[in-house]
């Protein structure tokens, strides 16, 4: 049986967010690097902490390496980017993560650099995420999340139905995903943007027993933390 895929790789998107700002997105290049850690280093103290669960003074080259040499398969990232050719300023991240035991399953992580918060921009690329993971297979999406991070739990439940259980300080997400299904609508508003990320891309523990969440509108602030090298 033949795969039709919706969408490829290559393709970029221009998107108009609900603020009215325009912004591009497309699969993150080799070429990337320089851009993804000056868009590392303007995140704020918070945004840090929230994305990572601690503070983390800068990527390391191996960490640069991962996060711009993706396969488009096993691992996609999408960022956003304004300006023109040559002149990019990258101003957010979705990523994910195949598990390598359950080729159904991926970590999924977002980031939003803080001033574009608040603005649609995570709903936007999650979305895309979303369907870049399905046609590449991926049913679901996994993610660490700190608890207190009510934000960006309410961020991920725009792809679809979602399953959480608390551990220690993190709720540990589980997002269906469906070919089609683009989830429900994420109105920006003033501190409801993915402003920093969502789960470890990478290992992560198993926990039973969830709690079943119903999809709701918003999204949220916020980072989570990667045990693999972590995307910004």
């Amino acid at each position: 049986m033949v795969m039709l895929r919706r969408t490829t790789p290559d393709e970029e998107r221009r998107t108009v967010l609900a603020a009215g700002r325009a912004v591009t997105l497309r699969a993150v290049r080799p070429e990337d690097a320089a851009l993804l850690v000056e868009g590392f280093e303007r995140l704020s103290a918070e945004s840090r902490l929230r994305r990572f669960h601690s503070p983390l003074p800068g990527l390391a080259p191996g960490q640069v390496e991962f996060l711009t040499r993706v396969d488009h398969h096993d691992h996609e990232a999408i960022v956003a980017t304004i300006g023109g050719l040559g002149a990019e300023t990258g101003v957010g991240v979705a990523r994910y993560v195949r598990s390598r035991t359950d080729p159904d399953e991926a970590d999924v992580a977002v980031t939003v650099s803080d001033e574009w918060q608040g603005r649609g921009l995570g709903a936007a690329l999650l979305r895309r995420l979303g369907e870049r993971a399905v046609d590449e297979g991926v049913t679901r999406f996994t993610a660490d999340v700190l608890a207190v991070n009510s934000a960006m739990l309410r961020l991920l439940r725009v792809l679809g139905p979602t399953t959480a259980e608390r551990a220690g300080p993190e709720v540990c997400v589980t997002v269906e995903l469906t070919p089609g299904q683009p989830g429900p609508a994420a109105p920006s508003s003033s501190g409801s943007d993915g402003g920093g990320s969502v789960g470890r891309t990478g290992h992560r523990r198993r926990h039973r027993g969830r709690v079943e969440e119903r999809p709701a509108a918003g999204e949220g602030p916020t980072w989570t933390r990667s045990a693999r090298p972590t995307p910004w």
